[in-house]
């Protein structure tokens, strides 16, 4: 089973990818979201990160505030901008 993730930005971006996991820094702290997980809804921090892990690899992004919406058929960023993190 994986996750279907969705990101979005305001200026249209869009990150779209079935993941095994989701670890994003949300404005209550990090939180872990893997496939199956119950409905959950957090602001994100002003500025943070996230990670998606696919296939036992990582991918690092870096965000500008939003919004983290967990739902059962898809989990939603949405975010004023993001970029991948260098390194």
């Amino acid at each position: 089973m994986r996750l279907s993730l969705v990101v979005i930005s305001s200026s249209g971006d869009i990150l779209e990818e079935e993941v095994d996991g989701l670890y994003v820094d949300t404005a209550q702290g990090p939180v872990g979201i893997l496939p199956g997980h119950d409905r959950y809804v957090a602001a994100l921090q002003k500025e943070g990160k996230f990670s998606i892990e696919r296939r036992g690899s990582r991918r690092h992004f870096l965000y500008e505030g939003g919004l983290l919406d967990v739902r059962k058929e898809k989990t939603f960023l949405l975010v004023n901008a993001f970029r991948p993190a260098a390194g």
